[in-house]
């Protein structure tokens, strides 16, 4: 399978994505840290055209900071930054004169726990090509008082692992899978329209549309809707089967499982839901567990889990989310959590950030963004629209996060307990949730759990809580700090 990207690239730039931006710690080919650039010095202006760019044919693309050391922590020399040279129709413009072919910039000017940053977020085209320079970058080195070349006119320059370099003959399959990508898109769109209209003379003929592995996103939206609303669980059961099998040669069928339980999840089928979570976890017990193999797919894995999990969340079909994540390892001391454990391997492997949740809730945002048909409740292409509604989205992948931790903690058995990456995140955006977990009145508190918590199960709470709140206060940001009338506070302290 294809790597993941390290960081999720999803064009984001508020303080929560900056933060985990700075916490990764480290250069990777999605994330570049520059402490000072002069655009104004012929040297520093070409090496960022080649940084961008460079950056840029490596699709999604990445992130530049500048006002951060190479591993995160702010610089002491960022105060030298003048960052209105920053504006991204400045940057624009210093771009047209070195490639002919637009790039995409999302660019903000920061201050955060009182030091001065610019984020540079850099998106690729959408067909996934390279881009060649249309002119020489050349530049007087001042030491040397000679003329120096960082690029030349038609190179076509790559960043992978930190690094830009030219692209290899072994990178173009890779390179060309997204090109790929977007001619299949565009031949489908005859075919999606065929079905569509096939789909709806069957549909008012009471008759199910078609549900085969291969169809487009679009054409398994309608034919998954339809199926749940008309009583066709037996052909929904007959294309997990189909790609069940076919997991182990292609990560997007994990992904297709997972909108399967997405779409249970929203429409409440719980059979139908543990069926399938049941052929996920089938999968990964096929994976090695003995080693450090097989940990691109495990992070699929957790990728799927948490978009699934926010489903859940969403639909408020609370009682399906601790039997999906207290799902136990193999080997002599297994984790709690088969989801743990994937996030542990992952981190472990520089796959995602250390206490990797923060950086794994990205990566499923970037998912749920790139697939609608992973939020079916959420359904929108336009990306104005996909604007507001992702903030539902990550309101709904934190609280998950919340509520996995605490299932864990409270009714999980074996070792590894769980992170909550959340506390990387605003605490609004958990709120509703840990009101109602406080509750144990609420529908959440009654059904979350299989049993009612008794004095042991509200003490492994408390702890989790009292984590939480030592791990925000360690990133400078106070958890709990709105205090729902000091439940909380009073939760840890009993």
């Amino acid at each position: 399978m294809e790597a993941s990207p390290l960081i999720a690239v999803d064009g984001r730039t508020d303080d929560e994505k900056v933060r985990q931006l700075l916490a990764f710690g480290r250069e990777c080919t999605e994330l570049d840290y520059k402490e000072v650039i002069d655009l104004d010095d012929g040297k520093d202006k070409v090496e960022f055209v080649k940084d961008i760019v460079a950056m840029a044919n490596h699709y999604p693309g990445g992130f530049l900071v500048v006002g951060a050391c190479d591993d995160g922590t702010p610089s002491a020399r960022a105060c030298e930054n003048r960052w209105g040279q920053f504006d991204t129709a400045n940057l624009n413009n210093i771009l047209a004169s070195y490639i002919d072919i637009p790039i995409t910039l999302v660019t903000r000017p920061l201050s955060l726990d009182g030091h001065d940053y610019c984020v540079i977020c850099v998106l690729s085209p959408a067909e996934g090509l390279p881009i060649p320079f249309s002119k020489t970058g050349g530049y007087q080195d001042k030491r040397s008082n000679t003329q120096k070349t960082a690029f030349a006119k038609g190179d076509f320059l790559r960043r992978v692992n930190g690094q830009n370099a030219p692209i290899t003959y072994g990178q173009w399959s890779e390179i060309l899978k997204q090109h790929d990508a977007e001619v299949r898109d565009q031949e489908r769109a005859t075919i999606d329209e065929l079905i569509r209209r096939v789909s709806a003379s069957l549909s008012a003929h009471d008759k199910l549309p078609p549900l085969e592995v291969g169809l487009s996103d679009d054409s398994l939206a309608i034919g998954l809707a339809e199926c749940f609303e008309n009583n066709g669980t037996a052909r929904i059961r007959r294309y997990c089967n189909q790609l069940r099998n076919r997991a182990a040669a292609n990560a997007d069928a994990v992904y297709d499982l997972a909108a399967v339980c997405c779409y249970a999840a929203i429409y409440k089928e719980a059979d139908l839901f543990n069926e399938v979570i049941d052929q996920i976890y089938d999968y990964y017990l096929k994976l090695d567990n003995n080693g450090y193999m097989n940990v691109d797919e495990k992070l699929t894995i957790a990728i799927a889990l948490y978009v699934i999990g926010s489903a859940a969340v969403r639909s408020q079909f609370w009682q399906v989310i601790s039997p999906m994540v207290n799902r136990q390892t193999q080997g002599a001391y297994p984790y709690a959590s088969w989801l743990r454990e994937c996030q542990v391997l992952a981190s472990q492997m520089r796959r995602i950030g250390d206490n990797g949740t923060p950086f794994l809730i990205s990566l499923a945002l970037e998912k749920m963004h790139a697939r609608p048909l992973l939020r079916p409740d959420i359904p929108s292409d336009d990306e104005e629209e996909w604007e507001a509604l992702k903030e539902v989205a990550l309101d709904s992948i934190c609280s998950f996060d919340l509520l996995y931790c605490a299932t864990v903690y409270v009714e999980g058995v074996g070792q590894g307990a769980a992170y909550p990456g959340c506390v990387e995140f605003d605490e609004k955006r958990i709120r509703t949730v840990l009101i109602d977990l406080l509750n144990h009145n609420s529908a959440l508190s009654k059904q979350l759990f299989s049993k009612p918590v008794d004095k042991e199960g509200k003490q492994r709470l408390g702890a989790l809580f009292d984590m939480m709140n030592q791990q925000a206060m360690q990133h400078h940001r106070w958890m709990f700090g709105a205090d729902l009338d000091d439940k909380i506070k009073a939760f840890i302290e009993e």
